[in-house]
């Protein structure tokens, strides 16, 4: 994957978001991967890095986003 595929990905997800939500406001859940040894991983740990890239570029590319808070083991929402 490439920078642009992510980009088209998030583009993508903004446009399925704009046509449900339309000017609503909303909050975007982002789970942080994690990358465990080789012992105990499940599936290729280079996907997550593919899942981070477009992750990544769709928080970017929303608009109206009043902050970015991280959260560290355990979120409140709402």
């Amino acid at each position: 994957m490439t920078v642009a595929s992510w980009a088209s990905m998030a583009f993508s997800v903004q446009d399925w978001l704009r046509h449900r939500m339309h000017n609503a406001p909303f909050q975007l859940v982002i789970e942080l991967p994690r990358v465990y040894a080789a012992a105990h991983q499940k599936g290729d740990q280079n996907d997550l890095i593919q899942l981070a890239g477009v992750v990544g570029m769709i928080g970017g590319i929303l608009p109206g986003v009043a902050s970015r808070p991280l959260c560290q083991g355990s979120c409140r929402l709402g």
